[in-house]
């Protein structure tokens, strides 16, 4: 493993009440507007967050669904993922 994150840039933060960090697959954020991913972050908590990612991104014109997973870190540990 370590010869696979060689080269790879950290940076560390702290992160406070409120805030999140939000991991997605291309197959959420490339089949989802950004208004809708803007409107979903402001209305839920973090579980129900990656569940309604996931459910957010559609199909492309062709009808092709990519695999979609989201994961939400939120303060005090709470860490939530959803995979379809």
């Amino acid at each position: 493993m370590t010869s696979a994150v060689r080269g790879l840039d950290t940076h560390g933060t702290t992160l406070t009440a409120g805030q999140l960090v939000i991991l997605t697959t291309d197959g959420v954020h490339d089949h989802t507007s950004h208004d809708v991913l803007t409107n979903l972050i402001h209305t839920h908590d973090p579980q129900a967050l990656a569940d309604a990612l996931v459910t957010a991104a559609r199909p492309d014109p062709t009808g092709y669904r990519d695999d979609a997973t989201a994961i939400v870190i939120a303060p005090g540990g709470q860490q939530r993922t959803h995979q379809q």
